[in-house]
């Protein structure tokens, strides 16, 4: 199976590219996340037959675009919107403590969850370096009360632009608003450690990797498991499916991009992250794929490949 490493990670697709922004503020109208976010006075209801019905204590936070109303999700009476403006201020320290530097901006499911990236200066390098991973923070604040403001540690692999999750716990960060500027710095500081560590923790295991070897055959065990037979009488369908997803792991097995740490479980990990990312099926529209693939590797969510870190691991 043929692989490139001239990939554009999702996000970037559905965002806008923010590098020249020097500020928080500057990557929040480049990106588009300059608008403002208010709750409906009057409670949720619809009309039924003539009938009026109404769920007290829970309103429609919605988007202002202008003179266009966007309507993002439903919230509880004492829910009150954070504004981007205010929520992406504090990554300015951020900024400030790490030398870090603005990447994309973006909004998901219009407007209801906004994001910025952000690229650590700080790479990690393996196989004597020719095997480079950059560290990303991927901020969030939501508007549809599904999350608090939040940052998502997430490491991309140069070479083949897989997103490496799942192989340490406690990546994702959960800041509480505050308007304290001495607050702001300090909750930097305390977020900036936990990314040092989990970066540092992430080196450590992905070296572990690499110094275990991997045959074919134990390749092809791992990937039987990994995508275990249906159970019970499975139709042709399911078994089909089953057949062509460890093809094409075992074709990733052999890809250009893991021809430099080949024949270990870290080349056997990158197959599998690979597969998630770029060639598992996503329904939906060719727009909504690109949504989809970019929100699942903003979050960092993927049983896949922790299962897959999990076997290896054993």
């Amino acid at each position: 199976m043929t692989t490139t490493n001239q990939r554009v990670p999702q996000w970037r697709k559905i965002g806008k590219p923010v590098g020249a922004a020097m500020t928080a503020q500057d990557a929040i109208k480049l990106g588009g996340l300059d608008f403002t976010v208010r709750v409906s006075e009057q409670a949720v209801s619809t009309v039924v037959d003539g009938q009026t019905l109404t769920i007290d204590n829970k309103f429609i936070t919605y988007a202002e675009f202008g003179k266009k109303l966007q309507p993002l999700g439903v919230v509880g009476n004492r829910y009150t919107p954070i504004q981007n403006k205010d929520a992406f201020d504090m990554l300015n320290n951020i900024v400030d403590e790490s030398g870090a530097n603005y990447d994309s901006a973006g909004i998901i499911n219009g407007g209801a969850r906004c994001y910025i990236t952000m690229k650590m200066p700080q790479s990690v390098q393996v196989a004597g370096g020719a095997d480079v991973i950059d560290t990303y923070l991927n901020c969030f604040n939501s508007h549809d009360g599904s999350s608090s403001f939040r940052i998502q540690v997430a490491f991309l692999r140069q070479i083949c632009t897989n997103g490496l999750t799942g192989m340490v716990g406690g990546s994702s960060v959960t800041l509480r608003h505050t308007e304290s500027a001495t607050l702001k710095v300090q909750e930097a500081r305390d977020a900036l450690s936990i990314v040092f560590k989990q970066q540092e923790q992430f080196e450590i295991e992905v070296q572990r990797l690499l110094d275990t070897k991997m045959t074919d055959n134990e390749y092809k065990k791992f990937i039987e498991v990994l995508i275990p037979e249906p159970k019970g009488e499975a139709t042709e369908r399911k078994q089909n499916s089953v057949g062509r997803v460890r093809g094409e792991l075992m074709g990733l097995w052999r890809a250009d991009t893991q021809a430099i740490v080949k024949n270990t479980r870290w080349a056997a990990y990158n197959a599998v992250a690979e597969y998630v990312d770029w060639f598992k099926p996503v329904r939906g529209s060719a727009e909504n794929k690109d949504s989809l693939r970019a929100e699942r590797r903003l979050t960092g969510e993927s049983s896949l490949k922790s299962r897959a870190h999990e076997l290896l691991s054993a």
